[in-house]
Parts: structure tokens; sequence; C-alpha cells
């Protein structure tokens, strides 16, 4: 790749995330790579001092590039709140949320444990099969 006139198109926190979209700008003929990885992997909190993992393309094709990245980015969470929706073992829509514990068990569980993320955790429930996930 040339190294003069290079962009940078997209800032990720993820490694996978931006070899995910280089690898669908590869599939579009368009040449990327990925820059600040080492570092972001390496040592997390100089990751973000240095602005993450960064996705850089040509100059010439930023516009193309963003437009996919874009579309990614939509159909993504799209499809993420789409499978929230239904059932991954029956695929009913007879979904409902698993309430969040009251804030006794929040303070409990966050002094005793230090597990405050299990608390916060929400599952899904299905209805009609009793799936949880």
């Amino acid at each position: 790749m040339r190294k003069d006139h290079l962009v940078v198109i997209g800032n990720f926190t993820q490694a996978s995330d931006a070899h995910i979209a280089r690898i669908r700008l590869d599939a579009e003929d368009i040449e990327s790579f990925v820059e600040g990885e080492n570092t972001a992997i390496v040592y997390p909190l100089y990751g973000t001092a240095i602005g993450g993992i960064r996705l850089v393309v040509h100059e010439d094709d930023r516009e193309a590039a963003q437009k996919i990245i874009e579309e990614m980015a939509v159909d993504t969470r799209a499809s993420y709140l789409e499978s929230l929706s239904i059932c991954p073992a029956c695929k009913s829509e007879n979904i409902a949320k698993d309430p969040i514990p009251g804030i006794i068990m929040i303070l409990l569980f966050a002094l005793t444990f230090g597990l405050y993320w299990l608390v916060f955790y929400r599952k899904y429930r299905c209805e009609d099969c009793s799936h949880v996930w």
C-alpha cells in the first residue's frame, strides 16, 4: 500500500471489530490496514490515548470505505436488536426481560463480592418454551 495520503476512516476499541471491517473493505477491493493494534492490546490504557485501533485507507477510497463501514454498523445493530426479539430455541416472539434485582440486592452483591456486573446483566426469557439467554 502506498504510504502517502492515508486517512483514518474508523476507530475501534476491539481489534476483532477493526479486522472485520478491514476484511469487508478488502472484499470490495479497497486496500486498508489496521494501525495501533499492538499498542492497544499490550497497553490498553495507552490504546485510548492514541485514538484506539484505527482503520486506515488511501484518501481516494475514503468515501466508498466510509459508506461500507456505516452500512456494516447499521446491519450489525439491526441484526442484534432482531436477535433479542426472537427466542433462539423456538423462534417465538413472545419474550420478556427478567427484572433487575432491587437496590438492596445490588448493594449486597457489590459490597460482598464485587461482582456488580452480574447484577446488571439482563437476561431474556421466552414465555413459550422458558428458554433463557
